[in-house]
């Protein structure tokens, strides 16, 4: 990956979580879970455990580009946002 393309990727992934993070404190989002009955449960599950456990040290953390427990916990939170988005837990709230 070059590195023009490593750092669009880490602009879009700071921005997802940022938006996710901000959206969850707003309640803006619900988790949907029955939608998850037709696929793993325990990825689902799992997902969403590991979410809860990396939000909150990720907003405490030094927001630092060369901290490199920033970055990991960026891609935790990223990957379980991403697989809960894309199995359709996470979900826009209805009004």
């Amino acid at each position: 990956m070059s590195e023009s393309t490593k750092f669009n990727y880490s602009i879009i992934r700071e921005n997802s979580i940022n938006n996710f993070i901000k959206d969850l404190l707003e309640d803006r989002i619900e988790f949907d879970y029955s939608k998850s009955i037709k696929d793993d449960k325990n990825e689902v599950f799992n997902a969403a455990k590991d979410l809860k456990e990396n939000i909150i040290p990720y907003l405490s953390v030094e927001k630092d580009y060369a901290n490199k427990e920033y970055h990991k916990l960026q891609e935790n939170i990223f990957s379980c946002y991403l697989t809960l988005k894309i199995l359709g837990v996470i979900r826009p709230k209805s009004v």
